[in-house]
């Protein structure tokens, strides 16, 4: 991406892009960048690229996840974060990136939350619930490898492996949003 001389406008591919602009704040790992959509316009964030490989990453247990003031407990899965940036109103983080291993047989439960969320599925075979509110009827849908599901808000949701012999993995993007935060699709 090049930037044309003296001006705010990018260019990529011959394509003008808008710029973002960054100014230091004073650490050196953290910066302050001017970001349409936004209230103020700014954010603070972590200047510092991370890389590294995802079985370095903590893998923990996923314990309940709660739906309608109950508690059901997912089976056989594990999550590892992989980023965490912000915080939403409930105290979690307001973005995060987080890959789940879901064991053969394993599954979670339906259940909702606030944020988000659009998973990619890296291996295996998914049975994706969607709980319909108005009628309380679960529609599955098969997804496997290369296959995206997005969860809105509060959509009441769950899923389990359908293999009975090989775990499956999925990439988990979450978001919370406002109703300034909209994201173009």
């Amino acid at each position: 991406m090049g930037y044309a001389s003296g001006s705010d406008v990018a260019t990529q591919n011959g394509v003008p892009v808008q710029r973002k602009t960054s100014e230091a704040l004073g650490p050196e790992n953290t910066v302050r960048s001017r970001c349409e959509g936004t209230e103020t316009g700014e954010i603070e964030r972590e200047a510092t690229m991370i890389a590294m490989k995802t079985d370095e990453v903590e893998e923990q247990k996923v314990g309940a996840v709660h739906f309608r003031g109950n508690s059901s407990e997912a089976k056989n899965v594990s999550v590892r974060w992989l980023s965490k940036v912000g915080k939403d109103p409930d105290g979690g983080p307001a973005y995060g990136l987080r890959l789940f291993t879901i064991g053969p047989g394993g599954e979670i439960p339906v259940h909702n939350h606030a944020y988000v969320q659009t998973m990619y599925i890296v291996s295996g075979e998914f049975e994706c619930w969607e709980l319909k509110s108005d009628t309380e009827e679960v529609v599955k849908t098969v997804c496997g490898p290369g296959d995206m599901v997005y969860v809105p808000s509060m959509e009441p949701h769950g899923m389990r492996n359908t293999s009975g012999t090989r775990p499956g993995q999925f990439l988990c993007c979450i978001c919370t949003l406002d109703g300034s935060q909209a994201c173009p699709g």
